[in-house]
């Protein structure tokens, strides 16, 4: 791939992430994987029709190293 182009789709992903946010919606299932061994705390929606999924949105928020 182009070295250009490879860098133009990075820097589409990060301005303009995909799936990013938390959707204010009873029929998402959510779930969190914080925990003390981690201190990234991520959250995954899941939106689940009829046994396929519909929709799934990501909130990941990353805490520095101290």
């Amino acid at each position: 791939m182009d070295s250009k182009l490879k860098r133009d789709i990075m820097l589409d992903n990060y301005n303009n992430p995909a799936n990013r946010g938390l959707p204010n919606d009873d029929s998402y299932t959510k779930m969190n994987s914080r925990n003390e061994s981690c201190v990234d705390n991520i959250t995954v929606a899941l939106k689940e029709e009829n046994g396929v999924i519909e929709d799934v949105k990501l909130f990941v928020h990353q805490h520095p190293l101290l």
